[in-house]
């Protein structure tokens, strides 16, 4: 099974500052040594991850890293992208989970629900709670 990882996850690992940094280093590391699943994330995560951290930061050599982070270290996490043939069904998600102002959710966040079944996703880490009932998340 996979564990999918959330942009904020990464942000937070990366920035010493992020009010999450401790949580998700501790999440990381609990996983590394106690789990057999591999992490998971895609392209919208990606793109989302840079731009974040460029916002954020304004440290090129932290979103270098978070771009290295996900595209070049395998043994880390697999990145997969998101296929043309399933941005109809993140939209048909984007419309199901949407309940505003109660509940809302980024498209990205909605590219994380689409995919989890094509990837066997057990569990989602985030800080994000929009996610809660949804699909079983670690915090």
């Amino acid at each position: 099974m996979a564990i999918f990882v959330d942009t904020n996850v990464v942000v937070a690992l990366l920035n010493k500052r992020d009010r999450f940094h401790k949580r998700a280093l501790a999440i990381l590391n609990e996983i590394s040594r106690n789990y057999q699943d591999h992490l998971v994330t895609n392209d919208y995560i990606l793109d989302e991850l840079v731009t974040t951290l460029a916002a954020l930061t304004s440290n090129k050599r932290i979103v270098e890293k978070g771009y290295d982070l996900l595209m070049n270290t395998p043994e880390f996490i697999t990145l997969h992208p998101i296929e043309h043939i399933l941005i109809p069904s993140i939209y048909m998600t984007w419309k199901k989970y949407n309940d505003f102002p109660k509940r809302v959710l980024s498209f990205t966040d909605c590219s994380i629900i689409a995919q989890q079944t094509t990837l066997k996703v057990k569990y989602l880490i985030s800080f994000d709670n929009g996610f809660k009932g949804i699909i079983p998340l670690i915090q």
